[in-house]
């Protein structure tokens, strides 16, 4: 009789204890995924850099009458392990120029792009990010098309 009593006493404890073991397994793996997955952030630290903001576009047509007049060139290593290239922009114009670059990728069969904006004053140059994005051992290309170039408006000024 006292078996029996004990017996849904015993069960209890060892479903709780067999409940907080598989929690913490889960949480610890749930943690190990966190940290390897590509987040908007993550690639914007990694692919792109302070100079730029990255804005909302959405493919409609902007002017990009100074096109022409900028340059990307390509140098140096960068990215983890040294996958990609630094890339930087010269405006070979004399006025301040904004312009909107788009980063279009496909990692493991998700195409997709990321747009920044750049201000570049006049007969300068600036950083545009890394070529590619160095993920696990892979390097992900992110093929850099200038999508918008108008003379720079400074808000501050009007």
């Amino acid at each position: 009789m006292r078996l029996l009593l004990n017996l849904p006493l015993f069960c209890f404890a060892l479903l709780t204890i067999a409940c907080n073991s598989s929690d913490k397994t889960n949480k610890q793996s749930s943690n190990s995924e966190e940290e390897t997955k590509l987040t908007f952030d993550y690639v914007v630290e990694k692919v792109f850099n302070d100079d730029g903001t990255p804005v909302e576009w959405h493919g409609e047509a902007l002017a990009n009458d100074f096109k022409d007049s900028l340059e990307i060139n390509k140098s140096g290593k960068c990215g983890d392990g040294d996958c990609g290239e630094n890339m930087t922009m010269k405006n070979t114009t004399d006025q301040d120029l904004e312009v909107l670059v788009k980063g279009a990728y496909n990692i493991g069969g998700d195409e997709g792009f990321i747009a920044c904006k750049y201000i570049i004053a006049a007969q300068s140059e600036v950083s545009i990010g890394c070529s590619h994005l160095c993920f696990e051992g892979e390097a992900y290309l992110f093929d850099r098309v200038i999508i918008g170039s108008k003379v720079y408006e400074d808000p501050e000024e009007e």
